[in-house]
């Protein structure tokens, strides 16, 4: 049997196996969970859902159309789950990357059949975060950015064994939407929640879901409601980011938008969506006065002139300087995860950083300057290479649904690590998607190649299409 046809009875086996009557009922369950957060509170449906998405998960080694959806559904959630759900221990940081490291390891039959550029220069950089350990000042943080880094792996893994399924990346859009709307609308329900998470970590939530749904845009395409649904979510998305206040994440948000916009076929449906957005955003200005003119301020400081660069940029101006001064002063870096513990060491950043002299350790704020500063001039031109390269496959590809999808992550990419560093789950989720989008027929057969060895087989080759 040929490639081909093999590749057709797998989506044929999908539309058999994984009904939408399937794929509505989580979409349903999901909506009531965060309903009874009326009830309940915030907290207590955060950890239903929470506990939802894990067991899909872990399922998901056996059905992989429903892990996809359980891990997506993590991904997003993960940044309040570390705030208010898995709270003690180690686990407070790295419960998804010790589950994600496991899901790697156990798909490595799979996974060592790659041979594309993002896979390789994901596996020279990870070498240099390794080889960065040997002359860190804390092997602690060092430690937990390499787990960090390999959950990306894990990532790939879940997207390689649906990525020749436009039903999963569809509905992973719609659930993960749901998600983080849903979740928007649950945490804005409490007000006395937003002194106690910071502004930037929780924004990724509804930005986690906006990934989702651009991934899953293309797919929505031959529903008759698929991109407005799609459409409608991210827009609802949007405004959450946009009442956190936090501008970086504000500018993802903004260019996700401008990508649903710009990938929507039809000028009636073009104008459906613009209106609305319209709508949310008329309906944020009458709901949320008092957030919404938080975040104006905000901006209006990002450009005022009379402003120096320093506030304009929350002191983040100075950790870049700092960042630049510590390569200069350590070509090689200073070692990964030693940011902080180097920056008041003699040829650290707080030389050359007034607003941070008397601060012992502070982090960087951009992975740019991080892995500038930690891994040199070996680690950073693999990192820049590997951001770029997935926009350079996507527009070589010819393809105008990859095109756009690699583009867009390229761009989210870069904008995004100019404000933050690893910490959000939902970049790797972003980056492993768009590569699954981009290589989905070579991640296939890496996952068929897998399943046809030798009976003898453990968890991992079970994670293949035929999975369901």
């Amino acid at each position: 049997m040929g490639i081909a046809s093999r590749r057709s009875k797998v989506v044929a086996t999908a539309g058999d196996t994984a009904s939408e009557r399937q794929y509505l009922f989580i979409a349903a369950l999901v909506t009531l969970i965060w309903l009874a957060s009326v009830g309940v509170g915030f907290r207590h449906s955060l950890a239903a859902l929470t506990i939802l998405g894990y067991a899909a998960a872990i399922v998901g080694l056996w059905r992989p159309r429903l892990g996809i959806l359980g891990i997506g559904m993590l991904a997003t959630l993960d940044p309040a789950v570390r705030v208010y759900f898995l709270t003690g221990g180690l686990l407070r940081w790295n419960s998804l990357s010790y589950w994600l490291l496991i899901v790697a390891l156990l798909s490595i039959p799979g996974l060592s059949r790659l041979r594309d550029t993002q896979t390789m220069l994901l596996v020279a950089f990870g070498l240099a975060l390794l080889a960065g350990l040997a002359i860190t000042p804390d092997l602690h943080d060092g430690a937990d950015q390499i787990i960090l880094f390999l959950s990306i792996f894990g990532f790939t893994a879940y997207f390689a064994v649906v990525a020749i399924d436009p039903r999963s990346w569809y509905w992973l859009g719609v659930i993960c939407g749901i998600v983080g709307a849903g979740a928007g609308i649950a945490f804005y329900r409490e007000p006395a929640l937003l002194s106690t998470i910071n502004p930037n970590a929780w924004s990724h939530v509804p930005v986690t879901g906006l990934f989702a749904i651009c991934l899953g845009y293309p797919a929505a395409r031959e529903r008759r409601l698929g991109q407005p649904l799609l459409a409608a979510l991210g827009f609802v998305n949007a405004v959450w980011v946009f009442l956190s206040s936090s501008r970086g994440n504000f500018l993802l948000a903004a260019l996700c938008g401008i990508y649903l916009i710009l990938a929507t076929r039809g000028i009636g449906r073009r104008g459906t969506i613009l209106g609305v957005s319209a709508m949310l955003g008329l309906w944020t200005l009458a709901s949320f006065g008092d957030l919404q003119e938080h975040m104006y301020d905000r901006l209006r400081e990002s450009v005022d002139p009379r402003i120096s660069v320093r506030s304009r940029t929350s002191g983040r101006s100075e950790l870049l300087v700092g960042g630049l001064h510590m390569f200069a002063t350590h070509p090689l870096g200073v070692g990964t995860g030693g940011f902080g513990a180097s920056w008041a060491l003699p040829g650290g950043g707080r030389e050359v950083a007034p607003a941070y002299h008397t601060t012992l350790e502070v982090m960087s704020h951009a992975a740019w300057i991080k892995v500038l500063a930690e891994n040199g001039i070996v680690g950073f031109p693999l990192f820049v290479l590997y951001v770029l390269s997935i926009g350079v496959s996507g527009w070589r590809s010819g393809d105008p649904d990859r095109r756009r999808i690699g583009v867009l992550t390229t761009v989210l990419l870069v904008a995004a690590f100019t404000s933050t560093e690893f910490q959000s789950r939902g970049l790797w989720f972003l980056a492993a998607g768009a590569t699954a989008f981009l290589r989905r027929e070579q991640l296939w057969k890496a996952a068929l190649a897998a399943q046809s060895r030798p009976r003898r087989r453990s968890v991992a080759t079970r994670l293949t299409p035929t999975g369901d």
